[in-house]
């Protein structure tokens, strides 16, 4: 079962597993975890997470759901020193982002 999810406050999500777990990471490299700040944050709209959850259900029989994320949750992770960032605070160089400390 996977929740469908409307409206522009909705567009943030987190993908579980029925026994709580976050998935993580991305590309071939994904993975389960209990801890919700490694989750990976999903555009619910623009991943098309409500065709692909369908389409695991489909076709491997894995039920997944998805958790909404709020809005005042949402950081970026520095690459350089992996610490928590505020959006406003975090700088983009096109590759990777930083915190104010580590874009210096």
């Amino acid at each position: 079962m996977f929740l469908l999810m409307t409206g522009s406050d909705a567009t943030k999500v987190f993908i579980k597993s029925p026994d709580g777990m976050y998935l993580s990471g991305a590309g071939k490299d994904w993975a389960f975890t209990e801890h919700r700040n490694k989750a990976t944050v999903f555009d619910y709209t623009r991943d098309r997470i409500a065709e692909q959850l369908e389409g695991l259900q489909k076709t491997q029989g894995i039920v997944l759901l998805v958790v909404r994320v709020d809005p005042k949750e949402i950081h970026e992770r520095c690459d350089g020193c992996d610490e928590l960032v505020a959006p406003a605070r975090a700088f983009f160089d096109g590759k990777n982002f930083f915190c104010g400390d580590c874009k210096k």
